[in-house]
């Protein structure tokens, strides 16, 4: 009589496919209660075994930010057609762009600007750093 368990191998196929899991928007936590798939502890433990996994796993992990996206766009869609109520679906909306930011930041992360509003140049020296510096540029140039 076989039994069919949680595989405890590894194997690139199979990391294949928790990756695509992940990087489609499943969480660690849907993917390990999958039928056929390996349990948490297992996939955390091919992490320190396998670094190519974890590799592979970070990127998908910052592609589900995209799946993050589709899950906004639908979210949009059903609160306009009357199937969601706004404010729940703001509470989910807000959520899932915290998670998109924190995954992928350089696309869905808050833009900072940075201003300088105040004045560097040799004006604000003392007459002893400015020599200072021109002694300098012509030590510099021999």
């Amino acid at each position: 009589m076989t039994r069919m368990g949680r595989p405890k191998r590894y194997s690139k196929d199979l990391a294949d496919e928790i990756c695509f899991l992940i990087a489609q928007g499943n969480s660690m936590r849907k993917v390990a209660a999958m039928e056929k798939m390996p349990c948490g502890q297992t996939i955390f433990s091919w992490f320190r075994d396998y670094p190519d996994f974890l590799e592979q796993y970070t990127r998908a992990k910052e592609e589900s930010a995209d799946s993050d996206q589709d899950k906004l766009d639908e979210i949009a869609e059903k609160v306009l057609t009357g199937e969601y109520e706004p404010q729940p679906a703001r509470v989910a909306a807000d959520i899932i762009k915290w998670s998109a930011s924190k995954k992928k930041p350089k696309k869905y992360g808050d833009r900072q600007q940075i201003e300088h509003s105040g004045k560097i140049g040799l004006s604000d020296l003392t007459d002893n750093e400015l020599a200072q510096k021109l002694e300098d540029l012509e030590n510099n140039e021999d």
